[in-house]
């Protein structure tokens, strides 16, 4: 590998040093050749307009990497970057459910409170309309304080309730700043969450988009899905139908939410319970606590299944989402696995017995790493094998052309051959060997080049960038 550290082929503690150390001669590097153009730049003249452009910067490169600082500081500052949450402070990793009451609706005193009042441990959210609440068809200002007052949360259901499945994107821009700031002058603190009014679809970009620059969270409903898995969508939590939902599916829904770990919100409204009955509220409640699954409000849940850094658009590619639980989706997320690797020649592939033959990846975003462990003894090599060598059973397509050197034992490379190289051709998931020197051309290693008798032995690995 020339200057870099030879990174061997087991994914340990020895091999992610040398690895990071690597990526710092890497930096160092890129640093200096970096140096290296701007000294011819700054020793050439350029166009008046590009000398203006750069606005007192050496380069203009340095110009727009400044402009793109200051652009990513205002995305911070607005929130419309990464997101922070309040580390989980008890590692608690269980189950959770989360119940809210869609409108505040009057029914709520008949439905709810005598529920609550029998359940003091039980909290709720309470999702309220700022025009309903002011012209009397919901709960009063005073009620919500008073609930609040007893630990229920009180979540911004928008200025006019208008649906957001068919909302645009200027009707939700004027809608929720002023429900936001309704909820903060009368006192009501969960004016950082949003209830859909109607739900919204995870696909539904435009409208989320609006959501991100006011809220820390917005929750759907069912169609955004009944569970929030983390890590969540910040802005389109998914929330299972209590109104529709008879106990019996209820109860399933909490046996998987507890055998999975995972977050139930449960949406209701007042005047659907009421005329269905509430008794299945109850029950419902009785199950869960029967289960020891807690029930919280969605400001303290949030804090166990929240994320901890929300990045970009949930359903695009490249975005980062953190839980606070170390659960990772989108751009740093990793994975693990093994493969088995197959050595073949190209004319004849040969069936041979192994005495190790193991395979470990490591995928980091687009980024794959594969390290593999080939051992035949002489008894087990198949004297058939016949043409160039390769490794088949890479179990990912490389889009870049990857080559890095590898161990192997005794090989008949022939005059001023001294090493060789594991390849990767792109788009490709075969490994090629090809043996190099000094003042002879790069070609193939052959079957012919295994001495009679002679044990194979083939440790590398290789790093390439995927789709």
């Amino acid at each position: 590998m020339g200057k870099y550290r030879v990174l061997g082929s087991f994914l340990d503690r020895i091999y992610r040093n040398n690895l990071n150390d690597n990526f710092n001669d890497v930096d160092a590097d890129i640093q200096a050749q970096k140096k290296r153009v701007d000294d011819l730049i700054i020793a050439n003249p350029s166009p008046s307009e590009v000398q203006d452009a750069r606005l007192g910067f050496p380069v203009l490169r340095d110009k727009l990497v400044d402009v793109d600082a200051q652009l990513a500081e205002k995305a911070t500052k607005s929130e419309e970057g990464i997101r922070t949450s309040q580390s989980n402070p008890t590692n608690f990793s269980g189950a959770i459910v989360t119940i809210i009451d869609d409108d505040a609706r009057p029914d709520f005193r008949t439905v709810w409170k005598p529920i609550l009042t029998d359940n003091p441990s039980v909290k709720i959210d309470i999702a309220v309309v700022k025009d309903w609440t002011e012209n009397g068809s919901s709960l009063s200002l005073s009620e919500l304080l008073e609930l609040q007052n007893q630990g229920h949360g009180i979540l911004c259901h928008t200025a006019h309730h208008e649906a957001s499945y068919s909302i645009t994107p200027e009707n939700a821009e004027a809608d929720y700043p002023v429900a936001i700031n309704w909820m903060k002058d009368n006192g009501l603190k969960g004016y950082e969450y949003l209830v859909y009014p109607g739900g919204l679809s995870k696909s539904t970009v435009s409208i989320k988009n609006i959501a991100r620059k006011h809220f820390k969270y917005a929750i759907s409903t069912e169609s955004a899905g009944d569970y929030a898995v983390t890590p969540v969508d910040n802005w389109c939590i998914g929330r299972i139908n209590g109104d529709a939902k008879t106990l019996d599916e209820l109860k399933a829904a909490v046996d998987y939410a507890k055998a999975n770990k995972i977050w139930l919100i449960l949406m209701t409204h007042s005047h659907v319970l009421l005329s269905a009955g509430s008794q299945k509220m109850r029950d419902f409640i009785a199950y869960v606590q029967l289960q020891n699954v807690p029930i919280m409000k969605f400001e303290e849940a949030v804090k166990y299944k929240g994320n901890a850094v929300a990045l970009g658009e949930h359903t695009a590619e490249n975005s980062l989402f953190i839980g606070v639980d170390s659960s990772s989706k989108g751009l740093l997320k990793q994975e693990i696995g093994t493969w088995t690797p197959s050595l073949i020649g190209l004319t004849t592939a040969g069936t041979h017995t192994y005495s190790t033959r193991k395979g470990d990846w490591m995928k980091i975003g687009k980024l794959m790493i594969a390290t593999f462990d080939i051992n035949i003894a002489s008894s087990g090599l198949d004297a058939t094998m016949a043409g160039s060598l390769r490794i088949t059973g890479l179990p990912f397509t490389s889009q870049t052309i990857s080559r890095s050197s590898l161990e192997y034992n005794i090989l008949n490379l022939g005059t001023n051959f001294t090493s060789i190289l594991a390849a990767v051709n792109a788009p490709d998931n075969v490994i090629r060997l090809f043996k190099t020197g000094n003042g002879v051309a790069t070609t193939f290693v052959n079957a012919s080049d295994i001495p009679a008798g002679q044990s194979v032995i083939f440790r590398g690995q290789v790093m390439c960038h995927i789709s």
